[in-house]
């Protein structure tokens, strides 16, 4: 993507501001910025953990491309390639594979069967790299009120190679009606963005690239935005953390209390969720977006033909007429650019209203939720109804029993007894007699409802 050259723009004027009164400005987007955004790395690496402590790079990257042409034909072009110890173990090493275009990334994703061994020796790929955006598309205006994971099978059994289905969400973490879908052949990828659209449960969707966040240039030294530390001007160092300037940051007490350089906000000056980072980041994109369409406008104006003998200049037009009416052209102008603030507002209201739209249905699940909810407690409030008049029933029946067999029973039994306690006129057990007359005297009582217990 071509650089737009700045004009009256000094290294100076992207140098951090210190006074925390005084926002730091991101207006000038360098020429460095834009050169760091676009020549990195496009394609995240392949790794490739050898059971070796040292390998020789070169001859094990002539081993793949040769393994890749010979059982595949394949070509595999390649931007650079190096090796690393993070995260190794001592007789371990890491090789780590950067691809040029995205055939190549297509190639060693899901195309090749690799070997067992490259230049003699043996490696493990412990995690495949994630999908980059030129493997990837976005689908607009998909609707909130569709069955997601219907949507995504029958995407995956209307086009192959499809990875993996997205709804993407907004800053406040709602669902929006774009999706991305990321494939493993770039093939299927291209062939989707020429066409323009998909095809899903007999509906057309139209179909856009995906485009990914740049990457911003932060200066190490002074932790200015759009330049690197060999150009920085700063003479002292500044800490990430505080913010402070010291000679040597190494030997800098810092106090740990995070402040951005750049915002004032409790968080590092290299974070990228700063505000004024973010709005360099924005501002970034706009003039790499701009200055790539207007290359590629330019390069089709000069494919044409300008000869004004075969192609002469229209006449300037002075009036123009809308159903019959005569109206001079700024009107018109007028008219043209009222109609597009209204067609932008329509499209306003059409997010609102499916942002609301959204949100009704968290609160008609939240209802249906509630009404689950209350019936289930209704359900129980009737069991133990149900349960109660059991017990009620139960006890009423013990309760005739009781009343009818058992203290009948208990007062013929009492009497006996009494009847048997005397003999010749006179009680053989005295506390017997006096005992029994008191749980007579009881059990008539409780008969009569005069005694509770």
């Amino acid at each position: 993507m071509p650089s737009v050259p700045i004009s009256n723009t000094s290294l100076s004027n992207l140098q951090p501001n210190t006074n925390s009164n005084t926002n730091y400005s991101t207006s000038a987007i360098t020429n460095e910025a834009q050169r760091f955004a676009t020549t990195r790395y496009p394609f995240p690496p392949f790794i490739l953990k050898f059971n070796a402590g040292k390998i020789n790079d070169k001859a094990t990257i002539e081993d793949l491309i040769n393994y890749s042409k010979i059982n595949f034909s394949f070509d595999l072009d390649l931007v650079g390639y190096r090796t690393s110890s993070i995260r190794c173990n001592t007789n371990e090493c890491n090789l780590l594979i950067f691809v040029k275009n995205s055939s190549s990334f297509s190639f060693l994703y899901s195309d090749i069967k690799w070997p067992d061994r490259l230049f003699n020796e043996t490696f493990t790929i412990d995690k495949q790299p994630s999908i980059p955006p030129q493997l990837a598309v976005i689908i607009t205006n998909v609707s909130y009120k569709i069955d997601f994971n219907d949507f995504e099978n029958e995407l995956r059994n209307n086009y192959a190679n499809v990875l993996k289905v997205i709804r993407l969400k907004n800053k406040d973490q709602y669902d929006t009606k774009i999706v991305k879908v990321e494939f493993s052949s770039s093939k299927t990828r291209d062939e989707i963005i020429s066409n323009g659209q998909m095809v899903i449960n007999y509906v057309k969707y139209d179909v856009k690239e995906y485009l990914p966040q740049v990457s911003i240039l932060i200066c190490t030294k002074c932790f200015g935005v759009g330049h690197f530390r060999k150009q920085c001007k700063q003479t002292d160092d500044t800490c990430k953390v505080c913010s402070e300037r010291c000679p040597d940051v190494n030997k800098h007490n810092c106090s740990g209390i995070a402040k951005c350089l750049h915002c004032g906000g409790d968080h590092y000056s290299n974070d990228m969720k700063c505000k004024v980072v973010k709005q360099y980041r924005a501002d970034l994109t706009k003039i790499l977006l701009s200055s790539s369409n207007k290359s590629f406008n330019n390069n089709r104006c000069n494919n044409m033909p300008t000869s004004t003998s075969e192609f002469p200049p229209l006449p300037r037009p002075t009036k123009s007429t809308i159903n019959g009416y005569k109206m001079p052209v700024g009107e018109q102008n007028g008219i043209m650019t009222k109609l597009d603030q209204i067609l932008n507002s329509i499209n306003n209201i059409n997010d609102t209203i499916g942002d609301l739209v959204k949100r009704t249905e968290h609160i008609e699940d939240w209802i249906n939720a509630k009404q689950k909810f209350d019936l289930k407690i209704n359900n129980g409030i009737r069991s133990l109804q149900h349960g109660i008049s059991r017990h009620d029933g139960v006890l009423f029946n013990q309760t005739n029993v009781i009343d009818k067999l058992i203290l009948p029973a208990m007062d013929d039994i009492m009497s006996m007894l009494s009847v048997m306690n005397v003999k010749e006129g006179r009680a053989l057990n005295v506390d017997f007699e006096s005992r029994g007359g008191v749980w007579k005297n009881q059990l008539q009582a409780y008969r009569e409802k005069r005694l509770y217990f």
